[in-house]
């Protein structure tokens, strides 16, 4: 019972993390640049009064980096959770091996893009398919590294 209510736990996750991921990529060209704008204009704004008496050009410019920046590494964080959790399902199910959950994430991340060329004011972007799929490595290695780490531990102390 209790293996079934962590199987259950992990499908849980890893189907909400991909209906995030969906429902974010469903938002408009123009909700999507309102969340990066709320986040990446007030650390422009401070780096522009640190810096003193520079223009609205170079704050629009620095505006514009860290809204990449931050849109790349929320790929990242939304593909890692995904890839790690992807891994703890399959090793759940007695499957070992790497490439099961990197070809579920890297999959889902290229359907994502394709979805998001029928939403307004969006594109698909194979370098954001690349950028997932960096995601899904990270979270799968993630739980790589800590099951090694683990069975080191355990080694050490019998």
């Amino acid at each position: 019972m209790k293996e079934q209510g962590i199987r259950l736990l992990l499908w849980t996750g890893v189907l909400s993390m991909m209906a995030v991921i969906f429902i974010f990529s469903a938002q408009p060209g123009a909700e999507s640049d309102m969340l990066t704008q709320a986040a990446a204009m007030p650390i422009a704004e401070l780096i522009a009064a640190a810096k003193n008496g520079v223009d609205e050009a170079f704050v629009l410019h620095i505006y514009h980096i860290l809204g990449t920046l931050l849109r790349k590494a929320a790929h990242v964080a939304e593909y890692a959770i995904l890839g790690l959790m992807l891994r703890l399902l399959c090793r759940r199910y007695g499957i070992v091996r790497i490439w099961l959950p990197l070809l579920c994430g890297i999959a889902y991340g290229a359907s994502d893009e394709i979805h998001q060329i029928f939403v307004p004011g969006r594109l698909g972007a194979f370098s954001d398919v690349l950028i997932d799929s960096l995601g899904v490595l990270i979270g799968v290695s993630l739980v790589s590294v800590a099951v090694r780490i683990r069975r080191k531990h355990c080694a050490h102390h019998q």
